[in-house]
C-alpha cells in the first residue's frame, strides 16, 4: 500500500503541469471499458489536475480492481476525499461512474447532463417519478433516471439519498457509501441527513443497536417515507437482527409500492426463506423478482426457497439456469449438485461438483459433496481419500466428519470400527453444536451476557434462559436438567415451539438428563396434537415430531418401545407426506411392530430390488439384512451409533406435558417484561470456532486489520494454528492493502515464525520474498533456491515442495533442474486424483515454458 500511495504521490506531482484535467478525465470514462489500465493512468493524471470527478473514477477503479489491483480501503478514501473536497462535483462524478456501471459511453454524459434542462423538471418531480417507478417494479430505470438527474442536480439531497439506497439494496455497501455521505454533507439536520449517517455509521459496525433505535424513530416520525423502512429492513438481513421487524418493514413497503422494486422482493424473501421459516410466502415474492430481473441470483433464490420445501424436482432446473448465467461462480455448482444428490441422481451430481471444482478447486464444500456420492456411488476408497483431504484442510467440516463416520460405521472401503465411527461422529456433534449455538444465539443479547438477568416472568425470558442452558452459554453450565425446567415455563406462558426441544430432550439423553423414550413420546405427540391427520406440512416442528414419534412406535431406538398401532398411524402420514425410501423403510418397520411381517416384507423386498437397480450400494446389506428378519418374522433393531453423553448418574424426575400448569393460571401470574436489546453479540459466539478460521473469514471479507488482530491473537493462543497463524500474518504485511500497510520486513520475521512452528508455508512464504514478481531488497535467487532446498528436505514427497524447488531453480536459470522438479510435481499431484484439469493444466503449462527456458518471473 505505501508503494501504490507513493506511486499517486509521484504522478501528482508529474501531471499537475500538465493537459486538461477534465480532458483526461472524459477520455478515461471514454477508454475504460476497452483499456482499464490506461483509464486508471488517465484518471490519476486528471487527479493531478484538481479534478473532484477523476478522483471518484479513481475510487471506483480501486473497488472493483479496474486497471490496478483490487484495494477497496483505498476506494473509500478516494470517495471520501471527493466529497470533502467539493460534494456537487463529486456528485456529478458519481453519475458519470452510475453511467459506466449501465455501459453508458462517456460521450453521451453530456446529453444526461442537459437532458432535465430540456424538460423543464425539478428535482422533487423527478424523486417522486423514480418512486412510482420502484412502486412499478422498474427498479433499473429509477437508478438509471436518478443518474440523470444527478447529473443534472448534483446537490439535491433525496436523489442522492434515493441512490444511496438503491445501491444499499443491491448490497454494494461501498459505493452506497460514498451517495450516503454526499446526502449527509448536504443538510446534516435534516431527516435524511440523519438517516445517511445512521447507515455509513451501522454499515462500519458502529453503536449497531443505537442506530436500530434511531431508525425507529425515524420511521414512527415519517410513516409516509418508505425509504426509511427500506433501509431497515437491509440492515435487519445484514446486522443478522430483529427478522420479524424486517419483514414488517418490507411489508410496509409492499403495501404502498405493487408490486415493488425487485431488491425489495428478493431481499424479503430471503428473510422469509433463511430465518422465518415462511418459505411458501417467500414463493410469490421469488418468482416476482425473477420476473423484474433475470439473473443468477434471482434463478438461485428461486431455488432456493423451492429447495427449502423440500420440491426439489422443482428447484433443479432454476439451478441449471443460474450456473448457466454465471458458471464462474463455485456456489452455483454446489447448489444444484445437492439438489441432484437429494433427487438421487448421484452421477450427474458427481459430475456437477466435478465441473465446480475447476472453477474453484480449493473448495471444499465442493470437495466434500463430490466425496458424499463416491458414497451413493461405491467408490468408497476414492470417498476415503477425499475426507481425509478436507479434514486437512479444515479440522471442523461436518460433512467430512459425518462422512468418515458413515465409512467406519458400515465398513465401506475400510475396516468396521465402531469406535472411530464414535469419534468422528462425537467430533460432528460438537461442530454442530458451536455452530447452532452461534446461528440460533439470541438476536438480542445483554450487554454482559448473564443467564440471571433475564426476566423469568415473560416467555421470552424462560426460552431465553433454556437456551443458554441448553448450549452453556451466558454465564450457565451446560445442563439440560434446568433447560428442561425453563422451557417448560416458557411452553405455560405460551412459547409451545420449545415442547419439541423437551422431547428431543428426553429422546437423546445427555448433560443431567437420561434418556427416557416414553416421556419423549408424550411430547412428541403434544406437540402433534390430538388431530395428526389434519397438521399442516408446513409446520417444520410438528413434522419433526410426528417422525421422532413414528420411529419410537416402530422400535427404532428399541424394539422394548414398540407400539404396532401407533408406529403404522404415524409412519404412515410420514410416508404419505414423503414417500422417500427412507419413509418406506419406517414404515417396513411400523408394519412389523404391529406383527404383520409379510407387509413389512413386501416393502423391503422393494427396496432392495429398487437399490440393486440403481446401484445405490450404501445402506443395501442392512435392508437385505430387515428382510430377512421380517421373513422370519421377527424384528429389526437398528444399530445406533455410540452414545455421544454420558448419562447421570442419578437421573432426575423427567418433566412431563402433564406436569404444565393450565394455561389460564399462567395467564393471571404474568407480569410486564421485555429483554432489554444491546449492540454486543453474546462473547460465546467467539467459541464457535477457532480465532484461525474466524480470523480466515476477515482476510476473505478483505478486512485485514481485524484479520491480523485475530491472527495475532490466534498465534499466542492457539498452539496447533501457530505456523499457519505466523504465515498468514506474514502473507498480509507481504501483500499490504485494506487496512495493513506493506512491510516486507514484518513478513520475513513471521513467516520465519511460521517455519520454526513447523509448517511448510513459512518456507513459501520466504520463497516468495525471495521471487518477487517486483524489484525489492529482499529479491535474491539463491537464497530462494537455498530455502527451496530446505523445504524439499522437510517434505521430500509433496508436490507443492517440488513444485517451489523447480519455480527457484527456473529463476535461477537451471532448467533442466527446473524440468525434473516439476515433472516430479505433476506426478505427485497426479496422485491426489481429485485435483481439477486446470490446476493440472497450470503445472503442465509451467512445465513447458521451463522446458523452453522461460523464467517464471520478469523483472
Amino acid at each position: 500500500m505505501k508503494h501504490l500511495m507513493l506511486r499517486i504521490i509521484l504522478l501528482f506531482v508529474a501531471f499537475s503541469a500538465r493537459g486538461n484535467a477534465e480532458d483526461d478525465y472524459k477520455q478515461g470514462l471514454l477508454v475504460c471499458e476497452t483499456n482499464a489500465v490506461a483509464a486508471y493512468e488517465l484518471f490519476i493524471k486528471a487527479v493531478g489536475g484538481g479534478s473532484v470527478e477523476a478522483m471518484v473514477a479513481s475510487g471506483y477503479c480501486c473497488e472493483e480492481g479496474m486497471g490496478v489491483a483490487e484495494n477497496r480501503s483505498l476506494a473509500f478514501r478516494w470517495y471520501g476525499m471527493a466529497v470533502e473536497k467539493d460534494a456537487v462535483k463529486a456528485s456529478r462524478g458519481l453519475a458519470a461512474i452510475c453511467s459506466v456501471r449501465r455501459g453508458i459511453r462517456g460521450n453521451d454524459l453530456e446529453a444526461r447532463k442537459t437532458y432535465f434542462s430540456k424538460h423543464g423538471s425539478d428535482p422533487a418531480t423527478v424523486y417522486e417519478h423514480a418512486l412510482e417507478l420502484l412502486a412499478d417494479g422498474r427498479q433499473l430505470d429509477a437508478e438509471d433516471l436518478v443518474d440523470r438527474a444527478i447529473a443534472a442536480f448534483p446537490a439535491d439531497q433525496r436523489l442522492l439519498f434515493l441512490r444511496g439506497v438503491l445501491w444499499r439494496s443491491r448490497f454494494t455497501i461501498y459505493y452506497a457509501a460514498l451517495n450516503f455521505r454526499a446526502a449527509h454533507r448536504q443538510g446534516e439536520s435534516t431527516s435524511i441527513g440523519e438517516a445517511a449517517q445512521l447507515m455509513l455509521m451501522m454499515d462500519q459496525g458502529e453503536n449497531v443497536t443505537g442506530g436500530f433505535i434511531k431508525l425507529r424513530s425515524l420511521m414512527k416520525a415519517h410513516p409516509e417515507e418508505l425509504l426509511f423502512h427500506w433501509i431497515f429492513a437491509i440492515q435487519c438481513r445484514q446486522q443478522k437482527r430483529f427478522y420479524a421487524e424486517g419483514a414488517e418493514a418490507f411489508e410496509a413497503i409492499l403495501k404502498q409500492w405493487n408490486p415493488g422494486p425487485v431488491m425489495v422482493n428478493h431481499t424479503y424473501a430471503n428473510l422469509l426463506t433463511e430465518r422465518l421459516s415462511r418459505s411458501e410466502e417467500a414463493l410469490q415474492h421469488r418468482r416476482i423478482a425473477l420476473k423484474q430481473a433475470e439473473r443468477p441470483w434471482t434463478y438461485q433464490g428461486l431455488a432456493n426457497t423451492l429447495n427449502s420445501l423440500k420440491r426439489y424436482d422443482e428447484a433443479e432446473p432454476f439451478y441449471a439456469n443460474a450456473v448457466e448465467m454465471d458458471p464462474g461462480d463455485a456456489r452455483h455448482w454446489r447448489q444444484w449438485g445437492l439438489c441432484l444428490m437429494n433427487l438421487e441422481r448421484y452421477s450427474k451430481a458427481a459430475d456437477v461438483f466435478r465441473q465446480g471444482l475447476e472453477v474453484a478447486p480449493d473448495d471444499l464444500g465442493n470437495q466434500a459433496s463430490l466425496a458424499k456420492c463416491f458414497i451413493e456411488l461405491g467408490q468408497y476408497e476414492d470417498a476415503l481419500n477425499l475426507f481425509n483431504h478436507v479434514l486437512k484442510e479444515d479440522a471442523e467440516n461436518r460433512d467430512a466428519l459425518l462422512g468418515l463416520a458413515t465409512l467406519y460405521t458400515h465398513g465401506l472401503g475400510v475396516e468396521k470400527d465402531s469406535e472411530k465411527a464414535a469419534a468422528h461422529a462425537k467430533r460432528s456433534a460438537l461442530v454442530r453444536r458451536r455452530r447452532f449455538e452461534k446461528s440460533k444465539s439470541i438476536q438480542e443479547p445483554l450487554p454482559s451476557p448473564k443467564v440471571h438477568e433475564f426476566d423469568k416472568g415473560s416467555a421470552q425470558g424462560c426460552l431465553a434462559i433454556g437456551n443458554a442452558y441448553y448450549h452453556g452459554s451466558m454465564g450457565a453450565e451446560q445442563d439440560y436438567t434446568q433447560a428442561a425446567v425453563y422451557y417448560k415455563q416458557a411452553v405455560e406462558m405460551g412459547e409451545s415451539s420449545t415442547a419439541y426441544t423437551l422431547g428431543w430432550l428426553y429422546t437423546s439423553g445427555g448433560y443431567g438428563v437420561a434418556r427416557n423414550l416414553p416421556v419423549a413420546l408424550e411430547w412428541h405427540e403434544w406437540v402433534i396434537g390430538l388431530d395428526p391427520e389434519k397438521y399442516e406440512i408446513t409446520d417444520s416442528r410438528r413434522k419433526s415430531a410426528l417422525l421422532e414419534a413414528a420411529r419410537i412406535c416402530a422400535g427404532f431406538y428399541g424394539v422394548e418401545y414398540a407400539d404396532g398401532t401407533k408406529a403404522l398411524r404415524y409412519s404412515g402420514l410420514v410416508y404419505e407426506k414423503k414417500p422417500s425410501g427412507e419413509n418406506k423403510m419406517l414404515l417396513a418397520m411400523a408394519w412389523a411392530a404391529n406383527s404383520q411381517f409379510d407387509e413389512a416384507g413386501r416393502l423391503m423386498q422393494e427396496l432392495v430390488v429398487q437399490a440393486e437397480a440403481n446401484g445405490h450400494l450404501r445402506g443395501l446389506e442392512e435392508k437385505k439384512e430387515m428382510l430377512e428378519l421380517y421373513r422370519g418374522s421377527k424384528l429389526y433393531e437398528p444399530e445406533l451409533e455410540t452414545k455421544l453423553f454420558e448419562q447421570p448418574d442419578s437421573p432426575t424426575e423427567p418433566i412431563r406435558p402433564s406436569d404444565l400448569v393450565p394455561r389460564e393460571i399462567t395467564d393471571a401470574m404474568r407480569r410486564p417484561a421485555y429483554v432489554r436489546r444491546s449492540s454486543n453479540v453474546s462473547k460465546s459466539s467467539r467459541s464457535s470456532q477457532s480465532l484461525f478460521r474466524e480470523a480466515g473469514n476477515y482476510a476473505r471479507k478483505r478486512d485485514h486489520q481485524q484479520a491480523l488482530k485475530l491472527y495475532q491473537e490466534s498465534y499466542e493462543t492457539e498452539p496447533r494454528y501457530r505456523g499457519f497463524s505466523a504465515f498468514s500474518i506474514g502473507n498480509l504485511y507481504a501483500r499490504g492493502g485494506a487496512g495493513v500497510d506493506q512491510d516486507l520486513d514484518l513478513a520475513f520475521e513471521w513467516f520465519n515464525r511460521s517455519m520454526d512452528a513447523g509448517a511448510e508455508e513459512g518456507y513459501m512464504g520466504i520463497i516468495t520474498l525471495y521471487l518477487p514478481r517486483i524489484d525489492s531488497a529482499y529479491r535474491d535467487v539463491d537464497k530462494a533456491l537455498d530455502y527451496a532446498k530446505s523445504l524439499q528436505a522437510t517434505n521430500p514427497k509433496k508436490g507443492s515442495s517440488f513444485r517451489s524447488i523447480a519455480q527457484a531453480y527456473a529463476q535461477a536459470g537451471l532448467f533442466e533442474e527446473a524440468v525434473r522438479n516439476q515433472e516430479a510435481a505433476l506426478h505427485q499431484y497426479m496422485k491426489i486424483g481429485t485435483l481439477s484439469d486446470g490446476f493440472i493444466k497450470s503445472l503442465e503449462r509451467d512445465l513447458e515454458k521451463y522446458k523452453q527456458s522461460q523464467k517464471p518471473y520478469s523483472y
